[in-house]
């Protein structure tokens, strides 16, 4: 068994221990506050019905930079939606989340004449979270993520867009899985803001991404 196969397994088995950790604390707060709704979940949720223990969110990405021949506009949004599952107890959630990523790049390309390239990438996930504290909450993730990447190529001081043979810079699609692992912090109410860090633990060895990820957006009925 080669090195990387061995470094794969073993993520995945850490993965599997701090998912069986997470549920057991579920379970063990659940069983905790036994089946008895408490005041507050009976002034909010009088129905008990699934519209009532729903929540939302959202975050987005801004950002611009310019380097080495280069300069890059990003543009993104993650809306999510999540469930209370129990309606005698609101600390866990599950949900789908959905994020796309709209970026402009341009420079010179590898012909010697300026180009720009607009690439688009998108992920759906399903996540699940538990609130630990009133403002505290760990997080999983699963995420299938489909990421459009520019083709670049440089020579040492610097970067050109290659460029096809029909004149336009080349890109790539590539599909991959992510699980990400982590914590965050709400500051609580109707309307909160949220900041979160998370760990991917699929995260290839060879890859020059970080494997942190660090969110910020905001939250309604969380």
């Amino acid at each position: 068994m080669s090195f990387l196969n061995k470094n794969i397994m073993s993520k995945k088995n850490l993965l599997c221990l701090l998912i069986l950790g997470f549920f057991f604390l579920i379970i063990q707060d659940i069983y905790a506050q036994g089946k008895k709704p408490s005041k507050v979940d009976e002034y909010f949720d009088e129905s008990g019905s699934l519209s009532s223990r729903l929540w939302y969110g959202g975050g987005f990405n801004l950002g611009f930079s310019g380097s080495n021949g280069f300069s890059a506009f990003l543009l993104g949004i993650s809306p999510m939606v999540g469930v209370k599952v129990f309606e005698n107890n609101n600390n866990f959630s599950i949900g789908p989340r959905i994020s796309l990523e709209y970026s402009y790049f341009r420079g010179l390309g590898t012909d010697g004449n300026s180009h720009s390239v607009q690439p688009i990438s998108y992920a759906v996930s399903a996540f699940t979270r538990y609130k630990v504290l009133n403002n505290f909450f760990a997080h999983l993730e699963v995420q299938q993520e489909n990421r459009q990447l520019v083709t670049t190529a440089s020579n040492g001081f610097t970067n050109f867009l290659v460029i096809g043979i029909d004149g336009k810079p080349i890109t790539e699609r590539v599909s991959r899985q992510n699980a990400y692992i982590g914590a965050g912090y709400t500051s609580g109410g109707v309307i909160a803001y949220e900041i979160m860090v998370l760990y991917n633990v699929l995260e290839p060895e060879n890859s020059l991404r970080l494997p942190f990820d660090i969110r910020f957006g905001f939250t309604y009925k969380f």
